[in-house]
């Protein structure tokens, strides 16, 4: 039955957040210290940065950390970053030659070295936090007013089979409204106002991208989303990750065929009365699974799509106000160390963009418009299964 599936893991370009290289986060030894984030699909990664990009940066992340810290905030000649790595210049240059290949460095006039991409370190973080709050609260606020009408919209379209308000209000603000649609509200505005023409150069254009250092100050949010097909039929799972959850990787495979046939065994209601015990003890390990129960909430694709249309328009007024406040973030990247060297913004751009997210919804929180957040949140915490094609 499950032999001619098609299984696909995708991302919606420039409608999620995605944490590329999960074994930085694996090393229980010596904890990474930066995480990659890209803003788009595994196709965009590799027209930008090579396909390479992801075997360098975890096999050789011990080395290529200090590197990336050392020249974060300003370009340094090859003896200088010897000298702050304490690595060997040979193997120095060797890792310098093959990061610039995938261009994530470059070499100027001068014989110094820089990134291409802003890697924002804690003190950075702190800044751009200071920056966003007061955003932040604006774009809270115009949620916060909107959010009963959602509440009550979705006690009048859900099925007897989808699940309680409070079990998927994460879900449906965080991925679908902030994450979502007012991103892409924002996207659609930046265009239409001429910001993404003059900030973003080419590559930025492909895929947006950044490194953050993991620190007291770290803030972003995300979503994961991977499509599961079985000839007309479709599942969707959405994983929320970042700063508010304290969780830095996924681990989800949506090649897993084991996990894919066991997404089309589960019941409307979440029942897995079907699943083999292989799959059963795939879900387990995801922690997706306790006591014999499913702990991940099941919903309706024709749910969601009832939804869309008020989650689109409050999404369009939230983006409005991060469009009359963009000088802000503007004038952010102006007075950071990174417009000294990147002359472009717009990876720095989508860095605060995905802060502010995580501020919001920080904000929403603490004033109960959202449930909390816990701290660290559990594995099947912020994971949705979506049954359907969503439109």
């Amino acid at each position: 039955m499950y032999d001619q599936r098609k299984i696909t893991s995708i991302l919606v370009l420039l409608l999620t957040l995605l944490f590329i290289s999960p074994a930085l986060g694996q090393d229980h030894q010596e904890p990474a210290r930066l995480s990659f984030w890209i803003v788009g699909g595994t196709d965009e990664i590799h027209i930008r940065f090579g396909t390479d990009l992801h075997t360098i940066l975890t096999n050789e992340r011990r080395d290529i950390e200090p590197i990336l810290l050392a020249i974060a905030e300003r370009p340094l000649s090859e003896d200088a970053i010897a000298a702050r790595t304490k690595l060997l210049h040979e193997r120095l240059h060797e890792l310098l030659t093959r990061l610039q290949a995938l261009h994530l460095v470059k070499e100027d006039d001068k014989a110094q070295w820089a990134t291409t991409i802003p890697v924002i370190t804690d003190e950075q973080m702190k800044r751009i936090r200071e920056s966003m709050t007061p955003m932040a609260r604006d774009v809270a606020r115009k949620v916060a007013a909107n959010a009963p009408a959602l509440t009550a919209l979705y006690q009048s379209v859900k099925s007897t089979t989808d699940p309680a308000w409070q079990d998927i209000e994460h879900l449906v603000i965080d991925k679908y409204l902030v994450d979502g649609s007012m991103l892409g509200a924002i996207q659609r505005q930046e265009l239409e106002r001429g910001v993404h023409q003059h900030f973003y150069n080419h590559d930025q254009d492909i895929i947006p991208a950044f490194f953050l250092e993991r620190g007291k100050h770290f803030s972003t949010f995300g979503t994961n989303e991977y499509d599961f097909q079985n000839g007309s039929e479709q599942r969707r799972v959405y994983v929320l990750h970042g700063a508010v959850l304290k969780r830095y990787n996924i681990r989800i495979h949506g090649n897993d065929p084991v996990l894919s046939a066991a997404l089309f065994r589960l019941t409307p209601a979440g029942g897995i009365e079907s699943l083999t015990g292989n799959e059963m003890e795939t879900m387990r390990a995801l922690g997706w699974i306790e006591n014999d129960h499913l702990q991940v909430p099941v919903i309706q694709a024709k749910t969601v799509n009832a939804l869309m249309p008020l989650v689109e328009k409050i999404g369009a007024e939230a983006g409005n106000v991060v469009l009359d406040e963009h000088p802000r973030i503007i004038k952010a990247f102006d007075h950071s160390p990174y417009s000294r060297f990147q002359h472009s913004g717009g990876d720095y751009i989508q860095v605060c963009y995905h802060v502010l997210f995580d501020l919001v919804l920080e904000q929403l929180a603490s004033t109960k418009v959202l449930s909390a957040f816990p701290q660290p949140a559990p594995d099947n915490f912020g994971v949705y299964i979506i049954m359907g094609q969503v439109s």
